[in-house]
C-alpha cells in the first residue's frame, strides 16, 4: 500500500468507510467471538499496549 491508500476503502468508492460503519464492524465481529461492546478505541488502546509490550517506546512509533 501507498501511503495516501485507505486501509479500509468504501465499496461505494474510494473513499475510507465511516467511523460508525467502522465500529459496526468492530461489533460484529467481537460478537462472534463473545466479547461485548468493543469499539474503535479499544483497539487503539490495544495496539497501544501491545506495541509498548513489544518495543518498550510509544514515542518513536515511526521508526519501527
Amino acid at each position: 500500500m501507498s501511503n495516501n491508500d485507505y486501509l479500509f476503502p468504501s465499496r461505494k468508492g474510494g473513499n475510507p468507510i465511516s467511523r460508525v460503519q467502522a465500529y459496526k464492524i468492530i461489533n460484529a465481529a467481537a460478537a462472534k467471538v463473545g466479547l461485548n461492546e468493543i469499539g474503535t478505541h479499544t483497539m487503539r488502546k490495544t495496539f497501544g499496549y501491545w506495541f509498548y509490550r513489544q518495543t518498550k517506546d510509544v514515542a518513536n512509533f515511526k521508526k519501527y
